[in-house]
């Protein structure tokens, strides 16, 4: 990890859609990733892929710690803290895209041998870090997740859908 970078990256948040000022687009900075702000010996600072969890916190991937990363958030949705969910340099490994899937109450990320992104694997954890499982291995480019319901369960939230629709009525 920290391949020699003494930078860090910062996450911003873009304000829109205010019924108030419909035409507020403000900018503020969310987090600064820099150990001075985060307490963190880390400088995170090749971010790979962002997402949301269901308790509104963020994921992030970052090349450089070679880690997956939670950002903590308050509850006006400001930083306030910075957890590691899975360290990946010990195996010499890093991630690449990441994303939260619903369907699975997990997370699923881009893995790569440190040095050689041409080895890819797609695997799965649990939101705490656990349980590692290889969905897919012996990729040559993956460059972003997403997840998609099965054929059963979209049909399942096709009837649900339906099914709500008419108590509405």
């Amino acid at each position: 990890g920290n391949q020699g970078r003494s930078d860090a990256s910062a996450i911003a948040r873009i304000n829109f859609n205010n019924p108030a000022d419909p035409l507020d687009d403000t900018t503020e900075i969310l987090v600064d990733l820099s150990p001075s702000n985060t307490g963190s010996s880390e400088f995170i600072s090749l971010l790979r892929g962002m997402d949301t969890l269901p308790n509104g916190n963020i994921i992030i991937s970052d090349l450089n710690s070679q880690s997956i990363w939670e950002i903590q958030l308050d509850g006006n949705g400001d930083f306030a803290g910075l957890n590691r969910i899975l360290d990946l340099e010990a195996d010499g490994r890093a991630p690449g895209s990441v994303i939260y899937n619903p369907f699975t109450n997990k997370i699923n990320y881009v893995e790569f041998t440190d040095g050689d992104p041409t080895n890819m694997e797609i695997v799965e954890i649990n939101l705490d870090g656990t349980g590692a499982n290889v969905l897919a291995s012996g990729l040559t480019s993956v460059g972003s997740l997403v997840a998609i319901p099965a054929p059963a369960s979209a049909a399942l939230l096709g009837l649900g859908g339906l099914a709500a629709a008419r108590r509405r009525r």
